[in-house]
């Protein structure tokens, strides 16, 4: 049943945000309800809300598509942003030969983040990426999936005539991952 005040809308989300690493997209998804928690918005039960109150919902049905890590395979992280946010996805191979996801993360940027260069972005999203799945990653090697042509070369040309993703690079040297350029969509 759908929230019919406040107090209910903060107790769903609430609830939802314990399973927000397993949601694909969760701060995308709650971006419209969680404006109707701000302090001066009146509560309004729009089409808009509907939505993406259904949407959320599908998402905690889309959890059960996840699956859990197998030990002995290799892992893919697949990474992206765009003007709002960033995202990540942890990918591996089940025993079929299918890569199948394991755990999504994303992330809306805020007002500063919002100003970085495409690079910066997308670069933003790799860090964020192997750190929000470092449990699984660290120790392990890895490949990494992006769609910015110039962050594929990192291992090969780790500097940049930009300071913030020099330093961004120089936290994730730790891992072993190989980069793979992919086709943007």
């Amino acid at each position: 049943r759908r929230p019919t005040c406040v107090r209910e809308l903060r107790r769903f989300l609430g609830l939802k945000g314990w399973f927000r690493d397993f949601i694909p997209n969760y701060a995308y998804r709650t971006t419209r309800p969680t404006e109707e928690l701000k302090k001066d918005v009146k509560w309004d039960w729009t089409d808009d809300m509907v939505r993406a109150f259904e949407d959320l919902k599908q998402g905690l049905r889309d959890m059960k598509k996840l699956k859990s890590p197998y030990d002995n395979k290799t892992f893919r992280v697949r990474t992206d942003a765009c003007d709002s946010g960033i995202g990540a996805i942890l990918l591996q191979e089940d025993n079929e030969g299918r890569w199948v996801p394991i755990q999504w993360a994303f992330k809306m940027l805020t007002p500063t983040e919002r100003r970085y260069t495409i690079s910066e972005k997308k670069m933003l999203a790799i860090l964020f990426g192997i750190e929000k799945f470092e449990s699984d990653l660290k120790g392990r090697k890895f490949h990494l999936m992006t769609d910015h042509k110039a962050l594929a070369e990192i291992r090969n040309k780790p500097y940049f005539n930009n300071n913030r993703i020099n330093r961004w690079i120089e936290q994730i040297q730790e891992f072993d991952f190989t980069i793979e350029y992919i086709k943007g969509e």
